[in-house]
């Protein structure tokens, strides 16, 4: 097949490390003030310990800005 880009050679041991890594989810990100799951396209990030959208917002003083209804547990 000419004119089609050959893939690197990977060992056995290598595929497997590399399918590991692309399928490792155990780590979740969680909002560092109402300890929700942060969710990436919402709130821009799931790394540990950022606000969520809501908690951001509210933190800013800017409740206009809120997503509605309130994706948070209650009392926050």
């Amino acid at each position: 097949m000419s004119g089609y880009g050959t893939l690197p050679s990977l060992s056995a041991s290598a595929l497997r490390e590399l399918i590991q890594d692309l399928l490792d989810v155990d780590e979740v990100g969680l909002c560092g003030s109402c300890n929700i799951q942060l969710d990436y396209f919402r709130d821009g990030t799931d790394d540990n310990g950022f606000r969520c959208h809501n908690c951001y917002w509210s933190d800013q003083g800017q409740d206009e800005k809120l997503i509605i209804p309130d994706y948070r547990e209650e009392g926050v």
